[in-house]
């Protein structure tokens, strides 16, 4: 949130968090690809889909299910 209440786009804070830092982001880069990989990595970890849910703010469970899908599906890549 901005000082005047207004909302950040999550996109344009990274790439002005990148620029600041004199990081070049590749191309397609932008903070759903970090929002998406936080939900798969929470998904390898085991957390339930309802906690992912409420953790990256989705009103749907269904919006949750492709993090978790894919998560499912690479679970056996963890470590033991």
């Amino acid at each position: 949130m901005r000082r005047d209440g207004s909302a950040l786009s999550p996109d344009r804070l990274v790439r002005g968090l990148a620029e600041r830092a004199g990081v070049v982001l590749p191309a397609g880069a932008a903070a759903h690809a970090f929002s998406h990989h936080y939900g798969v990595t929470l998904g390898l970890r085991g957390v339930p889909g309802s906690v992912i849910s409420q953790l990256m703010g989705h009103a749907d469970p269904r919006t949750t299910s492709i993090d978790t899908t894919v998560a499912s599906t690479q679970a056996h890549l963890r470590p033991r």
